[in-house]
């Protein structure tokens, strides 16, 4: 009595979710929203045998069709008709609808939804079918009539799982496929990021051989400026002179290597180290010539 009270209240429960599956609205999916089969008219004492889905697969044990073994002592005609079909258990609610393999996870997915379309069908017919041969016996009826109510409801129950399982594994196929595209976007970032860095490295480097080179062109360019004043001081020290004339001894000599150097100028670049080797060579006579000239008027003070 305690099961019928727990029954009834179920069945109140989905009272409305069973005429509305009977009006042709019971799930969003209409492939699911009938489930009777046209089956050829039997009498009284015929028994009913499930139609199989094709004449060379049958289920097997662990849910899966498999082919239908050779049978020759039976007529060719029956062996068509004969199936051995699976029961909905807690075994066929509970298996899994998406595969962690990629590959074959819309076969697996189309077969599952195949059997359980089945196994409905052949549920939903097996109990009109029971009534048709036994509906003399009033004192069943009752009792069958309330056990079918109970099926319509767990197959209903069913169709809301198999439609959430196919909702969250549409998501799941979105969700996958937007991971990969987010993956590409960033792999070309990285992409990108590495060719900048790699540019940036480029132009450093060469803005330090650029800023190396340019100070060393300063460098040149001060030490030429201050021969040059040398070379105008010895010039015009003692007045102008006469062309012509011809300069002996330190003098000539300072006076030949500044007009070197000087006429040289506009040639001397960071390459040509012949002219930097001059006047490097020329920069030692300078400072030989002013130690010795500092030399000789310390004697004179001395003496």
């Amino acid at each position: 009595m305690a099961n019928l009270g727990a029954d009834q209240q179920l069945l109140e429960k989905y009272q409305e979710r069973i005429l509305a599956r009977r009006r042709g609205a019971g799930t969003h999916r209409i492939e699911f929203r009938n489930f009777t089969i046209e089956v050829p008219e039997q009498g009284k004492n015929q028994e009913f045998i499930p139609q199989p889905l094709d004449n060379e697969r049958q289920f097997d044990g662990n849910g899966y069709l498999s082919d239908i073994p050779e049978q020759s002592d039976v007529p060719e005609e029956e062996k068509n008709q004969e199936i051995a079909y699976r029961p909905l258990d807690s075994t066929t609610v509970n298996e899994p609808l998406i595969n962690n393999d990629d590959d074959d996870d819309d076969n697996n997915n189309e077969r599952q939804f195949d059997d359980n379309r089945y196994l409905f069908k052949v549920i939903n017919n097996i109990i009109p079918e029971f009534l048709k041969e036994h509906e003399n016996e009033i004192s069943y009826k009752k009792e069958i009539l309330h056990f079918k109510k109970i099926v319509e409801i767990r197959i209903l129950e069913q169709l809301d799982l198999i439609d959430k399982q196919m909702m969250l594994r549409s998501s799941l196929q979105k969700a996958k496929l937007r991971i990969k595209q987010l993956c590409k976007e960033i792999l070309g970032l990285i992409y990108k990021r590495d060719k900048i860095k790699m540019e940036i490295s480029v132009e450093r480097k060469g803005y330090k051989e650029n800023e190396q080179i340019r100070k060393k062109l300063e460098q040149v360019h001060n030490f030429l400026s201050e021969i040059d004043i040398l070379r105008e001081s010895v010039t015009f020290d003692n007045g102008p002179q006469n062309e012509n004339e011809v300069l002996d001894g330190f003098e000539s000599l300072l006076i030949s290597t500044t007009f070197r150097c000087c006429e040289n100028v506009n040639s001397l670049s960071n390459q040509e180290t012949g002219n930097l080797r001059v006047l490097s060579q020329f920069n030692n006579l300078l400072e030989n010539c002013e130690r010795i000239i500092r030399q000789s008027a310390d004697m004179e003070i001395g003496t």
